[in-house]
């Protein structure tokens, strides 16, 4: 519990040190240094993707939106629509057209994921999204 009521010398300076403390614990997790809690680098890339998902009663949504940063675990998507926590997506990613004599004739990249975080900005939102499978082999 956060106590507001105390009266220590030190000083402004302690007690805005001890507004963050619990009592019994350390300091709160918001005046912590981050730590990298990523398994995987990030890549700052903006890539173009189609985001299809199903809301409602079997209705399904197809947008183009971009992913602003990617890691083989997951990525940093910015949407204009709106998207549910937990809700699970896929992103079709268009590759570049291939010669007609080449193997691959795939034109686009269809991965699975799931809503971790939203983030509202400016009537868009930046959803952090965790891939089904990481991209590693």
């Amino acid at each position: 519990m956060v106590s507001s009521a105390v009266t220590l010398s030190g000083g402004p300076a302690v007690i805005q040190l001890l507004s963050g403390m619990r009592w019994g614990r350390r300091l709160a997790a918001a005046n912590r240094p981050a730590q990298e809690r990523r398994r995987w680098e990030r890549l700052s890339l903006a890539i173009p993707v189609f985001v299809r998902r199903i809301s409602g009663p079997g209705k399904e949504f197809v947008e183009f939106c971009t992913l602003l940063n990617e890691s083989a675990g997951g990525a940093l998507l910015l949407i204009r629509g709106s998207l549910r926590h937990r809700s699970r997506v896929s992103l079709e990613i268009p590759l570049a057209p291939t010669l007609s004599d080449m193997k691959f004739r795939r034109t686009t990249r269809i991965l699975k994921a799931r809503v971790v975080r939203i983030t509202p900005v400016n009537g868009w939102s930046l959803c952090g999204l965790q891939f089904a499978r990481p991209l590693v082999r």
